[in-house]
């Protein structure tokens, strides 16, 4: 955990970058109705890792033009520039590996991480832009396997999608309203936090209409309520509690609810 600039506040990226993974192996798993081959389970964690090292290097790109004046500073955009081309290469030839739909979610893919490396606060729509950046490489993993995606039986990975989307626009809400607290507007802030618990608890609608489609069991269904716990606790505790733990738990409700996502999805149909 990392503060930026004055009262800027950041949530370490890995963070959404483990729950977009989730959604890659959900979405693969449940198109195939059951565990997919190592060669597409590995182009699709070359993609995943080639999306993340793309967002790395574009990032620093940003930051390497802000101060190109020394030296180190030219020859560090040189070794970022040269990542920038692996990555590019790496993730099309992951998608091309894929299949043909994958390579045209390519574009979209590409676009997505440039706007999630170039966002510099938080708020709606940074959380709608990471969300819908995150369902993209969940159609990824989806049409990898079924290479469909507008048809009837491809609605549970639009479930999916919407579930991420919201949730990390709940995320997102959430970080913003940490930065309206420390900047002591305490009203705006609530207003933050409530919309922001609003978007989490209505990102498990799409979650249980999924379950109802693939007829999942019983372990589906307690994955979904300590997602609801997780997301009732961390909101009590943003009433309370000082931004500095915040912020981990932030990040910690993360990856519990990407852990959860991954034992819903794995394991919903064996109970």
């Amino acid at each position: 955990m990392h503060r930026g600039q004055g009262n800027k506040i950041q949530i370490p990226k890995w963070g959404f970058a483990f729950l977009s993974l989730s959604g890659i192996i959900a979405a693969a798993y449940l198109a195939g109705d059951g565990w997919l081959g190592w060669l597409v389970t590995g182009w699709l964690t070359v993609a995943c890792l080639a999306g993340w090292g793309l967002g790395w290097s574009i990032y620093n790109f940003s930051e390497s033009e802000k101060s190109r004046s020394e030296y180190r500073d030219h020859r560090r955009s040189g070794e970022i520039w040269l990542w920038l081309v692996i990555s590019v290469s790496t993730l099309a030839l992951a998608c091309w590996r894929l299949g043909e739909l994958p390579v045209r979610l390519l574009p979209a893919i590409t676009l997505f991480v440039a706007a999630n490396a170039l966002l510099n606060r938080s708020g709606l729509i940074a959380g709608l832009i990471r969300g819908t950046g995150a369902g993209t490489f969940t159609l990824l993993g989806w049409v990898s396997v079924r290479q469909s995606i507008f048809h009837l039986q491809d609605t549970p990975v639009w479930f999916l999608t919407g579930f991420l989307v919201l949730w990390l626009t709940g995320s997102e809400l959430i970080q913003r309203g940490l930065e309206l607290k420390q900047e002591n507007t305490d009203c705006v802030t609530q207003v933050m936090f409530d919309w922001a618990r609003i978007f989490q608890m209505l990102s498990i609608a799409p979650l249980f209409f999924l379950g109802q489609m693939k007829a999942m069991g019983v372990i589906f269904g307690i994955a979904l309520f300590f997602m609801l716990v997780v997301s009732e606790s961390q909101h009590r505790s943003l009433q309370s509690r000082k931004a500095m733990v915040d912020q981990k738990q932030i990040t910690v409700t993360i990856l519990l609810i990407g852990t959860l996502l991954l034992v819903a999805s794995l394991f919903g149909k064996v109970v």
